[in-house]
């Protein structure tokens, strides 16, 4: 939860600590109203530093990363701290990625050369909305849905949780309850 003095608090998990350094710093020159509480290289030391700590509000997550992966990272957040909200900040861009980390629960999905203001509408839209999917990536996952040429991948159920995370609608279904 955002605390009480109005700061969201944010945490970090990436594998290149010129990456998180400079992530930092961007976040804090974005506003006053974020506060990276916790940063990590590995999602297993991320996991061991919220024990010790205050628990974010959001995590902005690489998939790429040795021993623990993004996408183990995502399962055992959504398991173990539900509130947590994750945006994949990330060069991997192949749909199979996108398609398994919304599948995880992800809430919103970055390239990593995306513009700094565009970081600030993800924060500000995962917090205030619940979700954030630039024009990009909805257009990718429509193309997705609508290639008749080859055999579908994913499942009926999939691709209805698809247009779903894609809308508002979600949000209004999903009964997450925040401790």
């Amino acid at each position: 939860m955002i605390d009480n003095q109005g700061k969201i608090k944010i945490g970090v998990i990436d594998d290149h600590q010129l990456f998180i350094q400079g992530l930092i710093q961007l976040i804090q020159f974005l506003g006053s109203e974020y506060d990276v509480i916790i940063s990590a290289s590995r999602g297993e030391d991320f996991l061991k530093k919220i024990k010790a700590n205050e628990t974010p509000d959001l995590v902005l997550l690489d998939i790429e990363m040795p021993q623990m992966n993004g996408y183990e990272t995502a399962t055992l957040l959504r398991e173990q701290h539900s509130c947590i909200k994750v945006i994949v900040i990330s060069m991997n861009e192949e749909e199979t990625d996108l398609i398994k980390m919304l599948k995880l629960g992800v809430r919103g999905f970055l390239n990593k050369d995306v513009d700094p203001n565009e970081l600030k509408r993800a924060i500000d839209s995962v917090i205030t909305k619940g979700y954030h999917y630039t024009d990009r990536l909805a257009g990718r996952l429509i193309s997705i849905l609508q290639n008749d040429d080859e055999e579908p991948t994913i499942s009926n159920n999939e691709l209805i949780y698809i247009k779903l995370a894609c809308s508002e609608d979600l949000i209004k279904l999903l009964p997450i309850k925040c401790v």
